[in-house]
């Protein structure tokens, strides 16, 4: 159950921080291109300009080097009315807002749940589990064997002191390892 515990950890905490850091990236990405939006040839319909697609793929091809990475990437940069509403559940919306409407970014996100090196951290928790489990089972025998050895010694240490009682009322002696058998005294009748 440890190794359990400690895997739904770390997968967590991994998610976690990768989407914090995916969304982090999106936010610069979508800064710059803000910046750079007054400067792209972006289709207009109000002036029925068509824009200039091959820039716009260039500057994508551009952005996606700067990103270099392999989880996210721009894939599409267009006014509202030319981006197709429905996209698949990698990628991400987000929009701008211009004079001239608003702009759609689309990004695509690819998440790696398990890595090379999340396989060997697991690995570790594995092993680290069983080795807590067999501290834990040893040191449990251990304390249960001196409390076991604790009772067998004052058992053994501590016996009933033999003493002799001599009753002068009855004219009886007796040992105190056996009361019931009761002796006359020799020179008293009983």
């Amino acid at each position: 159950s440890l190794f359990f515990i400690l895997s739904s950890v770390f997968y967590i905490s991994v998610t976690q921080k990768g989407q914090q850091v995916v969304k982090q990236k999106i936010t610069q990405i979508e800064r710059q291109i803000a910046l750079d939006l007054p400067l792209l040839d972006l289709s207009n319909e109000l002036l029925k300009h068509s824009g200039n697609k091959d820039a716009v793929n260039s500057y994508i091809k551009t952005l996606n080097s700067y990103i270099n990475s392999n989880e996210l990437k721009v894939v599409a940069i267009a006014p509202k009315s030319e981006v197709v509403t429905p996209v698949n559940s990698d990628q991400i919306i987000r929009s701008l807002s211009t004079n001239n409407g608003l702009v759609l970014v689309v990004f695509n996100v690819q998440q790696t749940h398990f890595t090379l090196s999340h396989f060997i951290y697991y690995f570790i928790f594995l092993v680290l589990s069983v080795l807590i489990s067999f501290w834990v089972k040893f040191a449990f025998i251990k304390q249960s064997n001196k409390q076991f050895n604790n009772t067998q010694h004052q058992l053994i240490t501590e016996p009933t002191p033999l003493v002799l009682i001599v009753d002068l009322n009855d004219k009886t002696f007796s040992s105190s390892c056996n009361t019931e058998q009761k002796m006359c005294l020799a020179n008293k009748p009983c």
